[in-house]
């Protein structure tokens, strides 16, 4: 059975403001309703990571929400990506990395 998954991100919108703790909150789904978050500077280095559990559960799109925590945020005013994927949960030659559906969405720490 293939994996099911749409990824929408309502918040943050794109060039929100974002501190080192903020809310992620959209629709989608992924591999048994876990949907993957994290936050990636310029260089594409990793500030943050978490998931979020889809409402719609194993296989239906539902919303979700999240909150995700920078241990060390870069200054203000940097630019940062949200990144929300539909999990991958195969190896890592198995399906798109970081996951399916990868929504990514401009911020500013």
């Amino acid at each position: 059975m293939p994996i099911v998954t749409a990824v929408q991100v309502r918040q943050p919108v794109q060039r929100d403001l974002v501190a080192e703790r903020f809310v992620v909150s959209g629709v989608g789904a992924g591999f048994e309703g876990t949907i993957g978050l994290r936050v990636l500077d310029s260089r594409a280095r990793e500030l943050a990571a978490g998931f979020a559990q889809s409402a719609g559960g194993m296989a239906g799109v539902g919303e979700f929400s999240a909150t995700l925590e920078m241990p060390s945020p870069p200054r203000a005013g940097t630019r940062v990506t949200l990144q929300v994927y539909g999990d991958n949960p195969g190896l890592p030659d198995e399906g798109p990395a970081p996951g399916f559906d990868l929504v990514e969405v401009p911020q500013l720490d």
